[in-house]
């Protein structure tokens, strides 16, 4: 029992630094990879289409 409580407080650490450290950058790499649709005369592209770019977290 107590080893699995060791390896639950383990898990728990790990998960805890991969979603403080690593996730913000796998979510700014996504921001980045969102289509942004080019200015053509035919198909304006309006500022309210322009992506959100407040959607980075660093």
């Amino acid at each position: 029992m107590q080893d699995e409580r060791i390896r639950n407080i383990a898990a728990g650490g790990l998960l805890g630094f991969l979603l403080d450290e690593i996730g913000p950058v796998i979510h700014n790499e996504a921001v980045d990879d969102l289509p942004v649709t080019p200015y053509t005369p035919s198909r304006p592209c309006y500022p309210s289409q322009w992506p959100d770019i407040s959607l980075r977290t660093v």
